[in-house]
């Protein structure tokens, strides 16, 4: 599990389905709740990926698209290392959700 994780870190997790990382999205005083709100990040050649939406991100050598429509709440016991931080890029991050969110 990563330790001491911050909104907007990007950390590995285990996922079958296809999910490299995940972005953490909730916000840093609630982050010792049991559970943390992220966003999944996939390979951004998949055929999932909707512009609109699904901003692309360069993290640790690969493109990731953000996935805001499969937000889901983890357990911090599921994240693996941290490798990125998108902090600096929060408002795309923001900018996705709200989009999906708001359907324009």
């Amino acid at each position: 599990m990563a330790t001491h994780v911050k909104k907007f870190d990007v950390c590995l997790v285990d996922d079958p389905g296809g999910v490299i990382a995940v972005v953490i999205v909730q916000g840093e005083i609630y982050l010792d709740l049991p559970s943390i709100l992220v966003i999944p990040l996939i390979a951004a050649d998949s055929p999932l990926v909707i512009e609109e939406i699904n901003p692309v991100f360069e993290l640790a050598g690969r493109r990731l698209a953000l996935k805001p429509e499969q937000t889901a709440g983890i357990s911090p016991s599921q994240l693996g290392q941290k490798i990125a931080s998108l902090a600096e890029q929060g408002l795309r991050v923001t900018n996705a959700l709200d989009r999906l969110i708001a359907g324009f």
